[in-house]
């Protein structure tokens, strides 16, 4: 598995069918879209402390 991050699903399949293992046959290729976690998005949550209120 290769993470890359690229502008948007055309620059990704062009990124991966330049790959030499991947033109000359040797590999396929499967994009898939994936969110990255940051503050933006509240991903990284770590959840309740053991300084938090049970609800």
């Amino acid at each position: 598995m290769i993470v890359l991050r690229a502008r948007d699903r055309a620059e990704a399949i062009a990124l991966a069918k330049a790959d030499p293992f991947v033109s000359q046959g040797a590999r396929s290729y499967e994009v898939r879209t994936w969110e990255l976690a940051g503050a933006h998005n509240d991903l990284m949550d770590p959840g309740p402390g053991p300084d938090d209120e049970a609800e």
